[in-house]
């Protein structure tokens, strides 16, 4: 089985101590790839919770939101 058939997030990677997302830019459509600096500034800490957490991106341009969500909620 592939990573996303296992249900793993293939835009977030983990390379060389660093956190990679790749997203769909909004504006043009094009991939776009943020470093995310290694410790969230949020970070919901419960045991039952959407396990929410908050990243700044290294560029000082982007604040990357991670969370889990039900199948039949929308994407934010």
């Amino acid at each position: 089985m592939s990573a996303e058939e296992l249900g793993i997030d293939t835009s977030v990677r983990h390379e060389r101590g660093q956190t990679i997302i790749t997203v769909t830019d909004a504006n043009t459509q094009e991939p776009r790839t943020l470093i995310l600096e290694a410790e969230p500034f949020f970070a919901q800490r419960a045991i039952v919770s959407r396990g929410t957490a908050c990243y700044r991106a290294l560029d000082g341009t982007f604040v990357v939101k991670i969370s889990w969500r039900a199948v039949d909620r929308l994407s934010e």
